[in-house]
């Protein structure tokens, strides 16, 4: 039998995995031409500049919450990400990171990447952490995962 998360710590499960004790997690942009994969590792990707491309978020944060069928989704207010530098660059996507272990837990490319940021353009990225455990169950009962 699967491991069951009920409806009721889903929410408190994602707030600890943002929390990440005490030091948050950190979005960035990445600025490769890379689609992420469930083997991607942080290394792979090319982080913007820390001084314009990366946010941290603590549990605090996340102000809506929501189970819907058995997922559960927490979500802080968009990130605006703004290119503070002296070129134009461009951006594929973004990361969601662990800065202490050093340890990807999400990325997204962007659909219509890459976009162009000049100087002083804005991306705004959601902040929003899901989880999506219903979605393995049959991963789980195959003996994959």
């Amino acid at each position: 039998m699967p491991q069951i998360y009920p409806d009721q710590g889903l929410l408190q499960m994602l707030h600890r995995i943002v929390e990440n004790a005490g030091s948050g997690l950190t979005w960035a942009l990445y600025t490769n031409d890379l689609d992420p994969t469930l083997d991607s590792l942080l290394s792979d990707f090319t982080l913007g500049d820390p001084g314009w491309a990366q946010v941290v978020l603590v549990g605090t944060d996340f102000v809506n919450e929501i189970v819907n069928l058995h997922v559960g989704t927490i979500q802080a207010p968009t990130i605006q990400f703004k290119n503070t530098g002296v070129i134009t660059v461009d951006v594929y996507g973004y990361v969601i990171f662990d800065q202490v272990g050093r340890l990807l837990i999400a990325a997204n490319r962007f659909e219509d990447s890459p976009i162009t940021m000049i100087v002083n353009a804005v991306q705004p990225v959601p902040a929003i952490i899901g989880d999506y455990s219903s979605v393995l169950t049959d991963i789980i009962d195959g003996g994959t995962f």
